[in-house]
C-alpha cells in the first residue's frame, strides 16, 4: 500500500501546475475548497483536473444547475468527503478526503540511558507513535529514516569496545562494532539512517546506510561507526516488522555510559 502526499494552497483561484504534481499528490486549496489531481491521457500528456465534488464548474454541471446557491443539501455525515469509485464494485462512493499526510511515525519523549551493563539494550525512550512497520506498507522505493541524538562518556583508562545493531522485525539488517576513544566525557552523539526497500513480499529486499557520529573534543574532530551493509537484506514485507536499534557494552563499567536524548522515525 502506498501513501497519497497532500499539499496545501492558501491563493484562492490558483490552479497548482503539472510540473509541481505526481501521480500520487493530491492538492487543496483551502481558499476557495477545491482539490486538485493529476490526470495522465491515453498519449502520455499530463494535465490537472479539478476533482469533481469539491467546487467550480465541473461540480456545478454535474448537478446540472449554474450556481452553487441552487446546489442540494448534503447530509450532515457526508460533508467533507470526495466522490470516488469502488475499484472492487465499480460503485460510485463518498469517502474521506485525504487532506494530509503524517510522515512521521515516533518520536522520543523519554531519555534512555545505558550504562554499567554488557546487556544488548535498545536506544529507544518511550515516546509517541508506533515503530511498527505494518504488513504491505512498504513498495519499492519506501524508505525509512531515523534519526536519534544523545551523548556517550567512557573512562579516562581504555578505549571501550561498544556495538551498534539494526533491526527491522527479527532480522539484524547491519551490525558495527568499534571503538572509542578514552575519556569522553558526555560527547555529542548523532545516528542517521534509512532503510530503503528494494523489493516486496516474502522475500523482499532493503538496503541500509547510515552512521553514528560521536565528537572528540579532545581531539578537535569526530569518529565514525558505518551502519551499512554491502548487499540488500532479505526481509518479509507481508508482516508487521518492528525497527529497533541496539547498543552493548563490551565491558560493564559505571563510567560507560550512553544516553539519548531525541529520535525521530518518518516513513518517506
Amino acid at each position: 500500500m502506498g501513501f497519497w502526499k497532500a499539499l496545501l494552497s492558501k491563493i484562492p483561484g490558483r490552479a497548482p501546475e503539472v510540473y509541481q504534481m505526481t501521480e500520487d499528490t493530491l492538492v487543496w486549496n483551502i481558499k476557495d475548497g477545491k482539490l486538485y489531481g493529476l490526470k495522465v491521457n491515453e498519449d502520455g500528456t499530463k494535465e490537472v483536473v479539478l476533482i469533481t465534488g469539491t467546487g467550480g464548474p465541473s461540480h456545478d454541471r454535474a448537478h446540472q444547475i449554474t450556481s452553487v446557491l441552487d446546489h442540494p443539501a448534503v447530509d450532515e455525515r457526508d460533508r467533507g468527503k470526495m466522490v470516488a469509485t469502488n475499484p472492487l464494485t465499480g460503485a460510485i462512493e463518498l469517502i474521506d478526503i485525504p487532506i494530509s499526510y503524517n510522515p512521521v511515525k515516533f518520536r522520543q519523549t523519554a531519555d534512555k540511558t545505558i550504562t554499567n551493563t554488557t546487556v544488548e539494550t535498545t536506544l529507544f525512550g518511550t515516546g509517541v507513535g508506533s515503530l511498527v512497520i505494518p504488513a504491505n506498507t512498504f513498495v519499492a522505493g519506501s524508505t525509512i529514516r531515523l534519526r536519534m541524538q544523545g551523548v556517550i562518556s567512557s573512562p579516562k583508562d581504555s578505549a571501550e569496545e561498544v556495538t551498534f545493531k539494526v533491526y527491522l522485525g527479527n532480522t539484524v539488517l547491519t551490525q558495527m562494532t568499534g571503538n572509542l576513544f578514552q575519556g569522553m566525557e558526555a560527547a555529542a552523539l548523532i545516528i542517521d539512517l534509512l532503510i530503503t526497500c528494494r523489493s516486496i513480499g516474502s522475500n523482499g529486499t532493503v538496503m541500509p546506510a547510515g552512521a553514528v557520529i560521536i565528537e572528540i573534543r579532545s581531539v578537535g574532530y569526530q569518529s565514525l561507526i558505518r551502519l551499512n551493509s554491502s548487499n540488500p537484506i532479505s526481509i518479509n514485507t507481508t508482516i508487521d516488522n518492528t525497527l529497533n536499534l541496539t547498543f552493548k557494552w563490551t565491558a560493564a563499567k559505571v563510567a560507560n555510559s550512553i544516553t539519548t536524548n531525541v529520535s525521530l522515525v518518518e516513513s518517506m
